[in-house]
């Protein structure tokens, strides 16, 4: 809320000038907009984080993803970013509840499409593929093209209150990851310059 007022105050004394400068107009709403779609995702973050935990039952991360993209088709079409989902048959279904699975993801992919809408040119694509690890979870890794986190930040992503912790970065992650600890989940970051950043998080099988 703060990064909101700040820029809602900077767009008005644009506003108010007898020549206002349009791009920074423009530029400022849009970051308007990020500030409060991410908010948004973080109220509804907190709600389900601060309720009881939901007994887990058997999640189609399929359907979940599919969900989850729905409601950021919008977005992804708006900043021309391209995303393409590999989730084989096989692959069983995680021990969650279906909103944790659906908000994590729909997270992950909204960071990507910040991430890519910064990008001044070249592909921007979203890459979303599932697979059964040997250990037994189930993964499913965001890989996107964007311009990627410098190693030095990465660490302190999960953590809100790490001085190497982008401004603009919610703290989307950080309630990700307790949501999937609740459920015996894992999530991590890998991220370069040169090749975009790539999240991956798992959860336990569910039982047949």
């Amino acid at each position: 809320m703060t990064a909101i007022n700040a820029y809602a105050a900077a767009t008005l004394k644009n506003a108010r000038r007898p020549a206002p400068d349009f791009v920074k107009l423009a530029d400022n709403l849009e970051k308007i907009e990020q500030q409060a779609r991410r908010a948004t995702d973080m109220i509804h973050a907190f709600a389900a984080f601060s309720h009881r935990r939901e007994p887990a039952s058997a999640v189609d991360v399929a359907a979940a993803i599919d969900a989850a993209l729905a409601q950021l088709a919008a977005d992804a079409s708006q900043h021309d970013v391209e995303i393409a989902v590999e989730c084989p048959v096989n692959v069983p279904r995680v021990a969650a509840d279906r909103t944790t699975v659906e908000q994590v993801i729909a997270c992950l992919v909204r960071n990507a499409i910040d991430a890519l809408a910064r990008r001044p040119g070249g592909a921007r694509r979203i890459k979303i593929s599932t697979h059964h690890a040997a250990d037994g979870m189930v993964e499913v890794e965001v890989a996107d093209t964007g311009p990627g986190i410098d190693e030095a930040v990465v660490a302190g992503l999960f953590d809100p209150f790490a001085p190497s912790r982008p401004e603009d970065c919610g703290v989307g992650l950080t309630v990700s990851r307790a949501l999937l600890e609740v459920y015996g989940g894992r999530i991590g970051v890998t991220s370069s310059d040169r090749s975009g950043t790539v999240v991956v998080f798992a959860l336990p099988s569910a039982k047949a």
